[in-house]
């Protein structure tokens, strides 16, 4: 099975655990886009953008903490996983 830091983000659900900013916690929705600092997320609320080292985040129900994977989605990829 494919561990989550290896997977396209794009159409999982995301929810933000932990922040800096304290406005954005519980903040739940999906992934619509990614790049190496941001994640947008689409919310009841409308867009968000969340930047990954401000934050851990419960994705597909994974837990991620983002400023382990400020990289580029197409580098996020190639990280090698242990289970």
């Amino acid at each position: 099975m494919t561990h989550v830091l290896n997977k396209v983000w794009m159409g999982l659900p995301i929810k933000v655990i932990t922040s800096k900013n304290l406005s954005l916690v519980g903040l739940e929705g999906v992934v619509v886009d990614e790049t190496q600092n941001m994640i947008k997320m689409e919310t009841k609320q409308g867009i968000r953008n969340v930047q990954k080292s401000a934050g851990v985040f419960a994705i597909d129900g994974h837990r991620v903490v983002g400023s382990e994977v400020v990289l580029s989605p197409h580098e996020r990829m190639k990280i090698k996983v242990t289970n």
